[in-house]
């Protein structure tokens, strides 16, 4: 039995001279995902696990096979080689679906496991990827950012740069 349930979307940018492929993200794609979630660090700034805690493999397969159900997960690859992954997700956040009755509200979750790229624009070009495939192919009514770090400057400018606002919620 399969973890991650796959789609069939591939989507395209280009960036300086990088190719970005977001890849449907399988059951093929574990071992990166449990090397990318082991790491302190990345966990760190993609996560809102206390800093120095990672997911296990049993954690991970629940994750994804969760996420997968309700999201379109892909794998991020940059000039051929696999970078990361991210999600157009259903929001599956109440209090947020609340804020917006009866409309299609779709989130964004990334994550660039390979440090290297960090910093590098990849990110924006990600925000701009999906939320373009969601608003021309999906039918989302409304993008809603959730969960970005006050610290994490990288995030918080890769969804400013596409044209996304900050709201604070009291």
């Amino acid at each position: 039995m399969s973890v991650i349930k796959t789609h069939e979307i591939n989507l395209y940018a280009k960036l300086k001279n990088n190719y970005i492929r977001l890849r449907p993200l399988n059951d093929k794609h574990l071992p990166l995902l449990y090397k990318w979630n082991s790491d302190p660090e990345i966990v760190y700034w993609t996560d809102d696990l206390p800093e120095g805690e990672v997911y296990g493999k049993e954690d991970i397969n629940g994750i994804y096979n969760y996420v997968s159900n309700i999201a379109y997960c892909f794998l991020l690859e940059v000039n051929g080689e696999p970078i990361g992954e991210c999600w157009l997700e259903e929001m599956n956040i109440q209090e947020v679906s609340d804020m917006y009755p009866n409309l299609n509200v779709k989130r964004i979750d990334m994550m660039i496991g390979e440090k290297d790229w960090w910093g590098k624009g990849i990110g924006s070009a990600i925000v701009g990827m999906l939320t373009d495939y969601a608003f021309e192919h999906d039918g989302v009514d409304i993008m809603h950012i959730v969960s970005v770090a006050d610290d994490n400057i990288r995030s918080q400018r890769a969804f400013l740069k596409t044209g996304s606002t900050k709201m604070i919620l009291s």
